[in-house]
């Protein structure tokens, strides 16, 4: 999608077309990431609630970002549905 519209993570405007397209409000949007390229941080500036996907960090392996305790942690895939 971002190369189809030309702004990417973390530029704010990907958030807000994204709440737009899906016809729904910032608040109502829980964003799942990785963390990195400071995602997180952009979705909650946004309004939306950020998620930390932590299920495929391991110990010993470089990672684009660790734990990153202001956001609630997804340690499994299941964890999204129960919307932490």
């Amino acid at each position: 999608m971002s190369c189809d519209i030309g702004v990417k993570k973390p530029d704010r405007k990907i958030y807000e077309i994204c709440v737009e397209k899906l016809g729904v409000q910032p608040g109502e949007c829980l964003y799942v990431g990785d963390g990195g390229s400071h995602e997180l941080e952009a979705a909650q500036d946004c309004g939306m609630i950020p998620l930390q996907a932590t299920w495929y960090l391991k110990d010993g392996v470089d990672q684009p970002c660790g734990k990153m305790e202001q956001f609630n942690q997804a340690t499994n895939p299941m964890d999204i549905l129960g919307g932490i």
